[in-house]
């Protein structure tokens, strides 16, 4: 499937809206799916069928709705049918979701959707609904929760003791290989910020290997690099000390310890970096 600027298209009735939909759209964009919404998309003066039909264009995947007030809804049927139309061409766009409805209610507006497999829904338990999307939708965001949930529970089931730091033995076994995608950004990485560090490229490649997941380390040195290099645009006349500077208190932030003791910076630099950090950083 072409690359389109959203993952998904979310077709509904506004009366589904506050008990149904924001709160589905607000689950989906924290874990990473890009939604094209009304109410995020829209903007005052759109006009609501060329908006619709941008939004049908851009978007990888159609998430029907199907409720009581969806089916007597004419601007719904307008999206439905627009979906149609990829789907007559070999597409598989249209995901059904029924939400308080029967296969008999869904017969009456539409055989083919009545045939197509559907998630089921209720408002107070979207979890399962989610899961079975992102199966479609997105499996590298799925497989990520997976394992940050398997992470998480090793840690809450885990035993907790004190050793010395000459016990602490570095994992030498990697566990998979950076894809090309992960390799390039580990360049833009390696390139900037990066250079601080007393290791050739493929040394700073084996360290994101031997991680269990790679694409969280990738995301911190991402903000780091960001910081990095909004600070450098700020202070162009900083000195390759500055840099190094630069570099060793947005560590600290990563590492969330406190600043190296013989940081070189005056506060208003260090407080320029704690906002920049603040600013680019998102939870994984």
């Amino acid at each position: 499937m072409e690359n389109r600027k959203y993952d998904l298209f979310i077709s509904h009735a506004s009366e589904d809206k506050e008990s149904l939909v924001r709160p589905l759209v607000s689950i989906l964009e924290r874990i990473g799916i890009k939604v094209w919404y009304d109410e995020f998309s829209l903007q005052l003066g759109d006009s609501l069928t060329e908006s619709i039909d941008k939004g049908l264009r851009e978007s990888k995947y159609g998430l029907v709705v199907l409720s009581k007030a969806f089916l007597g809804k004419k601007w719904t049927e307008y999206e439905y049918r627009s979906l149609m139309t990829r789907e007559i061409d070999g597409e598989r766009v249209i995901l059904p979701l029924w939400y308080g409805v029967t296969k008999e209610d869904v017969k009456t507006f539409s055989l083919y959707l009545a045939d197509i497999k559907a998630f089921t829904i209720e408002r107070n338990n979207l979890g399962i609904a989610i899961l079975d999307i992102l199966k479609v939708v997105r499996r590298d965001i799925l497989s990520q929760l997976r394992m940050n949930y398997m992470l998480r529970k090793a840690v809450q089931e885990g035993e907790t003791k004190v050793v010395n730091l000459s016990e602490i033995k570095k994992q030498k076994c990697k566990q998979g290989k950076l894809t090309k995608n992960q390799l390039v950004r580990s360049k833009a990485i390696y390139y900037g910020i990066g250079k601080h560090l007393n290791l050739t490229f493929d040394e700073y490649v084996d360290e994101f290997e031997l991680d269990l997941v790679p694409e969280r380390e990738l995301q911190t040195w991402e903000i780091m690099n960001a910081c990095y290099f909004e600070m450098l645009e700020l202070h162009q006349e900083a000195t390759n000390r500055d840099k190094s500077e630069y570099y060793r208190v947005l560590l600290s932030f990563c590492l969330g310890m406190p600043l190296f003791k013989d940081v070189k910076l005056n506060q208003s630099e260090i407080d320029e970096l704690a906002s920049l950090w603040d600013e680019n950083y998102y939870d994984f």
